[in-house]
């Protein structure tokens, strides 16, 4: 089972962001959506 939410970080049209949110997943040994998001926004915003 896999979430949308997951596509829209992983697969979003910040590279940036999906490339964050992708590195974060990499780490997780339970994927939580919300630092996911972080990730994603976070690099996506220039964070």
């Amino acid at each position: 089972m896999v979430s949308p939410e997951m596509g829209r970080y992983l697969g979003g049209p910040s590279a940036a962001g999906a490339a964050a949110a992708t590195n974060a997943m990499l780490s997780m040994t339970k994927i939580v959506l919300s630092e996911l998001r972080d990730a994603y926004e976070g690099a996506a915003n220039g964070a």
